[in-house]
């Protein structure tokens, strides 16, 4: 009997055989004490999350706040420490609660992904961008620049219409579907679509059909300072439940590219629709689209899938063919598998130091490494047989 018993353990798939708390903790602990400097990166949150959100694997480390208090004149050092509830402002996975508002609409059959642009937004309808469409946003394809000149959305100057306008007639800097470009403008507005097409402002909408039915209850565009004991400042005594992104602070916080912020059991919830096909908040053909290219392309309607921004997210071992993220410019993200129905989710605030290339870097080390080592976990490297 127990040689069965042997033989069965031996063929389940390890990503079948229970993870334990321990399992992963042998795997991240040293990460963290090889790859994780405190002086960079304050401290942060890791899980391991199934396809339902729920944690197989939590880490709190470091400190949310770190204050230098004066005190006869020797500084003493004060840290509130990273707690499961802590809230972090998510940056650009923001994103992805607009591409999900635009699944939201497709499904109703309000808009399609092939519409154009200029039938939302006149300022489109000039030569070279009339014919952008919702599917070019979404996926970075459009042609449009980056991001705009802050200068555009200068309230002395502007009311908040005209720094839309300004937003929307900032110059290509490619031709429309010539070649991928990250851009902050595409997704702003795509905001502006949602609002247009749902007749309410974006925050709202997204509140009320993402928000409301998904339970997410620590989910914010506008954090209370009642909750200013649980979020995580980007800088210190500055920013602290206003967007670090400039462009989303300039324009009022809901701007589509950024402006949201969470706690991770929040985030770990919303991410569990894509791996359970929608749940009963989108279609699974939406949830698909979403989260697999096609052809030469290397982003979903909404996910990154194969860009370059991928690979650190996504470590040395886990498919590309069916594994998506994104990532956030204070030092969050996440990456889904769909698999194993697993998902590897972090939140820092890297840029509380400030925003220098050494944080950059050892939150990009800190990624891939920790996903390479789970990857392993799930995806067993099979070493060659030398005695061949």
């Amino acid at each position: 009997m127990k040689k069965i018993f042997l033989i069965i353990a031996i063929l389940l798939p390890l990503s079948l055989m229970a993870q334990t708390q321990e399992d992963f903790e042998k795997i991240v602990q040293p990460i963290l004490e090889t790859e994780w400097n405190k002086k960079l990166i304050p401290g942060g949150i890791i899980w391991v999350a199934n396809q339902k959100g729920e944690p197989l694997y939590k880490k709190m480390f470091g400190a949310q706040e770190i204050d230098l208090i004066p005190l006869n004149k020797v500084k003493k050092i004060s840290e509130i420490p990273v707690q499961e509830n802590t809230i972090y402002d998510l940056a650009s996975i923001s994103k992805i609660y607009t591409a999900t508002a635009i699944g939201l609409l497709v499904d109703q059959g309000k808009i399609k992904y092939t519409d154009l642009v200029s039938n939302y937004i006149d300022a489109f309808k000039t030569e070279e961008k009339k014919q952008i469409t919702i599917t070019h946003l979404l996926t970075h394809s459009s042609g449009l620049a980056p991001v705009n000149s802050l200068a555009d959305l200068d309230s002395a100057r502007y009311t908040k219409e005209e720094m839309w306008e300004n937003v929307f007639n900032t110059k290509m800097s490619a031709e429309v579907g010539e070649k991928f470009i990250y851009s902050d403008i595409g997704y702003m507005t795509l905001s502006r679509i949602v609002e247009k097409v749902a007749e309410k402002p974006f925050a709202s909408f997204v509140e009320e059909s993402i928000f409301k039915p998904l339970k997410l209850e620590d989910t914010y565009f506008y954090p209370s300072e009642a909750l200013f004991d649980r979020l995580a400042p980007t800088i210190p005594n500055q920013l602290k439940g206003i967007p670090h992104d400039p462009r989303a602070r300039l324009i009022g916080g809901a701007a589509g590219h950024a402006g949201v912020f969470a706690t991770m059991p929040d985030l770990a919830k919303f991410m569990s629709i894509f791996l359970d096909d929608g749940q009963e908040l989108l279609k699974k053909e939406t949830v698909a689209q979403m989260t697999s290219v096609a052809g030469d392309a290397i982003r979903a309607l909404g996910f990154d899938v194969l860009s370059p921004y991928a690979d650190s997210l996504r470590g040395e071992i886990i498919p590309k063919e069916s594994s998506f993220g994104h990532s956030g410019y204070t030092g969050t993200s996440v990456w889904l598998e769909k698999g194993q129905g697993i998902m590897i989710l972090i939140l820092t605030n890297r840029v509380y130091y400030g925003d220098s290339l050494k944080g950059k870097r050892n939150l990009i080390a800190l990624r891939r490494a920790i996903a390479t080592e789970i990857g392993k976990l799930y995806f067993p490297v099979t070493e060659p047989d030398s005695s061949k």
